[in-house]
């Protein structure tokens, strides 16, 4: 992740024919373009959380799942098997399965605070989720991890549904624009735990979707530029 070189997309998730350009480059300017998120459940029902590493432009040293930006005009499903390839060369080998987590992707829409360099990011990324069930447990893809690598995390774990869960919600400040991400992956694993199901998984009950009575989703479908997020820091600043 950020070598790729982003092609734009229209609002409705249209490639543009406009040039690519450099993720960092997308992000400073606002550039509608496209994304996947990675939920990454080992054969005993744990979730991978990846803690970023400290020299990333944006979200350093914070709780996120894997993601990727689309290299080109790639298809969100081939996105999807890059990122486990690159992102977790030494899980590839032990996925059983990868699948789409819904069937729309949803619109993440943020404002990140600036860094030391002093440089605004404004992210409009079209997410497409993605499932890897693993057919190994998660003592054994984290030593496949330690050996293998994770080229852009600092550390990876793994964590049950509810305790991440808990997480977002009583420390949200641990994850990538706390303001936002955390609500958009409470939504996510809601629908994990759902789809898991499906599957004949039956976990993390207390993981489902509890806040019906909500508005509004964290990401939408359509493009909504007034549902931007600004960071606390960024709007003070």
């Amino acid at each position: 992740m950020g070598s790729e070189l982003i092609a734009p997309i229209s609002p409705a998730g249209l490639w543009l024919e406009t040039a690519p350009l450099a993720i960092d480059l997308a992000h400073r300017t606002a550039v509608l373009h496209k994304g996947v998120w990675l939920f990454v459940v080992s054969a005993d029902d744990m979730l991978l959380i990846a803690q970023r590493n400290a020299a990333m432009a944006t979200c350093p040293g914070t709780l996120t799942v894997i993601g990727e930006h689309h290299n080109g005009r790639e298809s969100d499903a081939a996105c999807a098997r890059r990122a486990l390839r690159e992102e977790l060369p030494g899980l590839a080998s032990l996925s059983s399965s990868l699948f789409a987590l819904r069937r729309a992707p949803r619109w993440f829409l943020y404002d990140y605070a600036p860094l030391a360099d002093g440089i605004s990011r404004r992210d409009r990324c079209l997410i497409s989720e993605y499932v890897v069930e693993l057919r190994a447990n998660a003592s054994e893809a984290l030593e496949r991890v330690r050996v293998r690598g994770a080229p852009e995390a600092a550390s990876v774990s793994f964590q049950s549904i509810s305790e991440v869960r808990r997480m977002l919600r009583r420390r949200p400040e641990r994850f990538c624009a706390r303001e936002l991400y955390p609500s958009c992956l409470l939504d996510s694993l809601a629908d994990l735990v759902d789809t898991l199901g499906t599957r004949g998984r039956t976990i993390d009950h207390g993981a489902r979707r509890v806040d019906h009575g909500r508005a509004e989703a964290a990401m939408l479908e359509a493009f909504d530029p007034s549902r931007v997020v600004r960071s606390a820091a960024s709007a003070a600043s």
